[in-house]
């Protein structure tokens, strides 16, 4: 499967932001769920913000749960949940 390049940078920011806190902190005045183009980023987008505002480190088997929860099917969830942890940190 080919993945358009706007899917790959949605994809790194949502790494980015799952492992890093200090990276969500610095830029969650910035982006919002509205810059995602894939229902199934802005979703995982939307876990992720939920998970750190709670204190809570966001995993990818939570991500999975949450979205889930959420009403994603489990085979997009797990792509998504996957995606968390593509990229390093940086750390």
């Amino acid at each position: 499967m080919t993945i358009s390049p706007f899917l790959e940078y949605e994809i790194q920011l949502l790494s980015a932001y799952s492992s890093n806190q200090d990276v969500f902190d610095g830029c969650k005045h910035l982006v919002s769920d509205n810059i995602f183009l894939s229902h199934l980023t802005k979703s995982g987008f939307n876990v992720i913000k939920k998970l750190h505002s709670e204190g809570i480190t966001p995993e990818p088997k939570i991500i999975f749960a949450e979205l889930i929860k959420g009403g994603i099917p489990q085979t997009q969830a797990a792509a998504c949940a996957s995606w968390s942890g593509k990229y390093p940190s940086g750390q």
